[in-house]
């Protein structure tokens, strides 16, 4: 009887996981909106609900309320493809002849804009990493770049050597620290990312060198005492 009860006890502790099946998977419809868009080449959904959509042919940016409704648009040239930071702050990449990226809030100010054709022609995919700094790829650079957060700064991450050829998409998945990349054909990369700590010199003043140069003399001078102090103690023995 009591063995019995352990096992039923047991039953009842024990979750089994049931792996879900694609079979299973539905998708409901919650709404269709009209977008008032003409090639649409990028879209997100804001932590809000709202959602944004890059319309190239019509060289703007369109927000939708969740309720289907429209909430602003923006004149931005030829955009492409779209990402959302916070703060009301969304990066857009322009196609191709500008090669431009640019930080934009939502009353349609300019942040800033990035444009170096000699590491980013013809930007495309866009994303952006848990510290705020964009990632692009240049589809006739075949390259991905980095921006600081600010747009100061920038690093060219990738190019041709590393496989990249008419690169047109790319995610950076926050939860992972991962970045993936799509040639237009064939192949596509993934990648982990990493922050490499590294040490930095202070520049010191004249004071404390000066400083410095004193603490190493006295520890200079001391040492030389103490080897004095030595031998003349170990003579003293020997007489």
């Amino acid at each position: 009887m009591i063995s019995r009860q352990k096992h039923q006890q047991a039953q009842h502790m024990i979750a089994v996981p049931v792996p879900k099946s694609i079979d299973n998977l539905t998708l409901t419809l919650r709404q269709t909106v009209n977008t008032d868009a003409h090639k649409v080449r990028g879209c997100t959904i804001l932590p809000d609900g709202r959602m944004m959509f890059t319309c190239f042919k019509r060289h703007k940016v369109i927000a939708i309320n969740n309720d289907g409704t429209k909430d602003f648009e923006m004149k931005l040239d030829r955009c492409f493809d779209i990402d959302y930071i916070d703060n009301n702050i969304m990066f857009v990449t322009s196609d191709p002849d500008n090669n431009t990226v640019t930080c934009i809030d939502f009353q349609g100010m300019i942040q800033w804009e990035f444009k170096e054709e000699s590491v980013l022609k013809c930007p495309q995919g866009i994303s952006v990493d848990n510290d705020g700094n964009v990632y692009v790829v240049g589809a006739k650079s075949n390259t991905v770049v980095v921006i600081s957060h600010d747009g100061k700064r920038h690093r060219q991450l990738l190019s041709s050597k590393e496989g990249l050829s008419y690169p047109y998409a790319l995610h950076y998945d926050q939860s992972t620290n991962s970045l993936l990349v799509a040639n237009d054909q064939d192949h596509a990369f993934f990648f982990s990312s990493r922050l490499e700590k590294k040490h930095s010199c202070k520049e010191s003043s004249d004071k404390e060198i000066d400083d410095a140069a004193k603490d190493w003399r006295r520890l200079s001078l001391d040492r030389e005492g103490g080897k004095k102090q030595r031998r003349e103690k170990k003579n003293n023995n020997y007489k």
